[in-house]
């Protein structure tokens, strides 16, 4: 992959995730308790994405071990961005 291939597959990788945080945060929003509610759904989130039957390919182990902890801290990430959306348009 050249670096322009790089930076379009970033770019819209971005683009994405700012798109999911904003629907996520706006549904969220609307709860009575938009942080706890938040916290609850990525805690829910981060727990099935640890499962094992969560498809990862034919992967050596820590090959396997290594996408789990990148995937989780993407997830998390992505949870603390949506808190923060919450926080800033509707706290």
């Amino acid at each position: 992959m050249d670096e322009e291939q790089r930076a379009w597959l970033e770019g819209t990788i971005s683009a994405h995730s700012f798109i999911l945080q904003n629907i996520c945060a706006m549904l969220i929003a609307e709860s009575d308790d938009p942080s706890a509610n938040c916290a609850a759904l990525a805690d829910e989130m981060l727990r099935q994405f640890r499962l094992p039957v969560t498809n990862r390919g034919p992967m050596d182990t820590d090959k396997k071990l290594a996408a789990i902890k990148h995937g989780e801290a993407h997830l998390q990430r992505f949870w603390e961005l949506v808190q923060a959306r919450i926080d800033q348009e509707f706290g």
